[in-house]
Order: C-alpha cells, then sequence, then structure tokens
C-alpha cells in the first residue's frame, strides 16, 4: 500500500448557525495551505429556520430583558446576513495573512443536505457538528493555524477501502501542518485482523516519512464506533473515508450528532 500526495482543487468549509466555525475553518486553512488549494466558506441559510419564523407565534426573548418579542421572517433573513458577514470577517482574518486565494459563498437550504451536495469531485469538505443548540453560535477566539490541536492527534479511519488509504494521506499532512501526532482508528473483528492492518498501515505512514502515535481498535466503522474513539482520544480533527458524500447523508447526520471536532469527509 502506497500514500499518494493528496491534490484538491478547494477546501470547502461548510459554516451554518449550528455548527462551531472556529474549529472548522481552522482545519479548512490548515489543509487550504498544506495543499496549495482555495478556501471556500459554505454558508447555509437554513431553512427550517425561516420556516420556523414563518409561524405566528415564533418569538425571541432578550437577553437584557428576558422578554418575548415577535421574531418573524424578516428578523431571520437579517440575523442570517449578520452571520455571513460575521463568516466572511473570520474567514479574511484567517486567509488574508497566508496568502490564501479564499471566497464565501452564501445559499439556502437545509444545512446537511446542501453542504453534501455542493462541493465538486476536486473538492475537499470540512464540516462540523450540525445539530442547532440555541445560544451555541458565539464567535471563538481565533489564533494562528494550528493553535486549536494543542497537541491533540489527528484521527483517521483506516477500514482498508482505497478512500481510507487517501484518507490517511491527508491525515499527514494535516499532522505535519499542526505538529501533532496521529491516531489510526481500525475496525476489527479480532487482535489477528488488527495486527494485520496496523503493520500495513505503519509501513505506509513509514514511506510517507510519518509514524502513527496511537493505533485504536474498533468493533466496526459505524458512525458511533467512529465518533466515540476519536473523542476519547480528545481528537483535534477527525479524517473520515465517507465514499460517495451523495449517498452518505445518514452516516454524516449520524456522526455529527455527537462529534466535538471538525470532521474532513474523504470520498
Amino acid at each position: 500500500m502506497k500514500i499518494d500526495d493528496p491534490k484538491v482543487r478547494r477546501v470547502v468549509a461548510a459554516l451554518d448557525m449550528a455548527a462551531t466555525p472556529g474549529k472548522v475553518l481552522e482545519a479548512a486553512v490548515e489543509l487550504a495551505t498544506a495543499l496549495h488549494a482555495e478556501l471556500v466558506g459554505l454558508f447555509v441559510e437554513d431553512q427550517r429556520l425561516l420556516r420556523v419564523a414563518e409561524l405566528p407565534f415564533a418569538q425571541e426573548f432578550g437577553l437584557a430583558t428576558a422578554r418575548a418579542r415577535p421574531f418573524g421572517v424578516g428578523d431571520m433573513e437579517r440575523a442570517l446576513r449578520r452571520q455571513a458577514e460575521q463568516m466572511r470577517r473570520m474567514i479574511g482574518e484567517l486567509a488574508q495573512p497566508l496568502g490564501l486565494a479564499w471566497t464565501l459563498e452564501v445559499v439556502r437550504g437545509e444545512s446537511l443536505p446542501t453542504a453534501l451536495a455542493y462541493p465538486g469531485t476536486d473538492d475537499l469538505l470540512v464540516i462540523g457538528r450540525s445539530r442547532y443548540i440555541p445560544g451555541e453560535f458565539v464567535r471563538p477566539a481565533m489564533g494562528a493555524p494550528g493553535t486549536g490541536a494543542r497537541g491533540r492527534p489527528v484521527a483517521v479511519l483506516f477500514d482498508g477501502t482505497p478512500q481510507s488509504v487517501r484518507a490517511l494521506g491527508f491525515a499527514v499532512t494535516l499532522a505535519r501542518g499542526a505538529g501533532c501526532e496521529i491516531a489510526v482508528l481500525i475496525p476489527a473483528a479480532g487482535p489477528e485482523k488488527f495486527r494485520t492492518s496496523r503493520l500495513e498501515v505503519g509501513r505506509a505512514l513509514q514511506g510517507r516519512g510519518a509514524s502513527a502515535a496511537t493505533y485504536v481498535m474498533m468493533p466496526d466503522h459505524g458512525a458511533t464506533s467512529v465518533e466515540r474513539a476519536a473523542r476519547e482520544h480528545r481528537a483535534w480533527v477527525l479524517v473520515w473515508p465517507a465514499g460517495e458524500r451523495s449517498s452518505a447523508g445518514k452516516a454524516v447526520a449520524e456522526l455529527l450528532a455527537d462529534v466535538t471536532c471538525p470532521v474532513v469527509m474523504i470520498g
């Protein structure tokens, strides 16, 4: 098995009112810098929020007064525009000092399906938790790319598929750029299968001048097992060979329901 140098045209960071944009952008900037790719911020105006705002009883509560007041479609659209402009400033603050080509695309739809359908075949998608939690969206403190890693590993799922071999290449690129280690998550039915895969991955990483600090045996490659392993090892980023994005919607939704780190989706 040989790990090729990864090549992509654009790195697409999926952003919306539900995601934690600082973590997603940091990983996307790290990848775009290392891969000499364009950075694209994708802000999805979630139609579900607009539908809620259409309801006659929709209200918001002021932080200062704790009093309810009407909240309509116009209010929601203005809030979405403010969030998009905030995203634009954040991307510029990160990308411009590094000389990265970047843009912000604003589209309307349901967050996850729209994000999965947007990137082209030559693009890489970085996405974060998409479950909406009121009050969660705040502007995080942003430092230089790589500072969020803080010694936490890049986790990568290896299941023997061509996509997982490609995922190893992106994990090496991220880990080198951020100065952190790699944790390889290996689904295996038993110790012998795990040992065989571990030796195969180790040789491939050695061929790229890299090594894994941790090999993790999992019972399967399901979203629950992957999320649990990434959380237990405090992964900074999870590189996930998801296969075809168009058919991965359910698995992605399950993974993003609880994952606490950005996910780099490898097709």
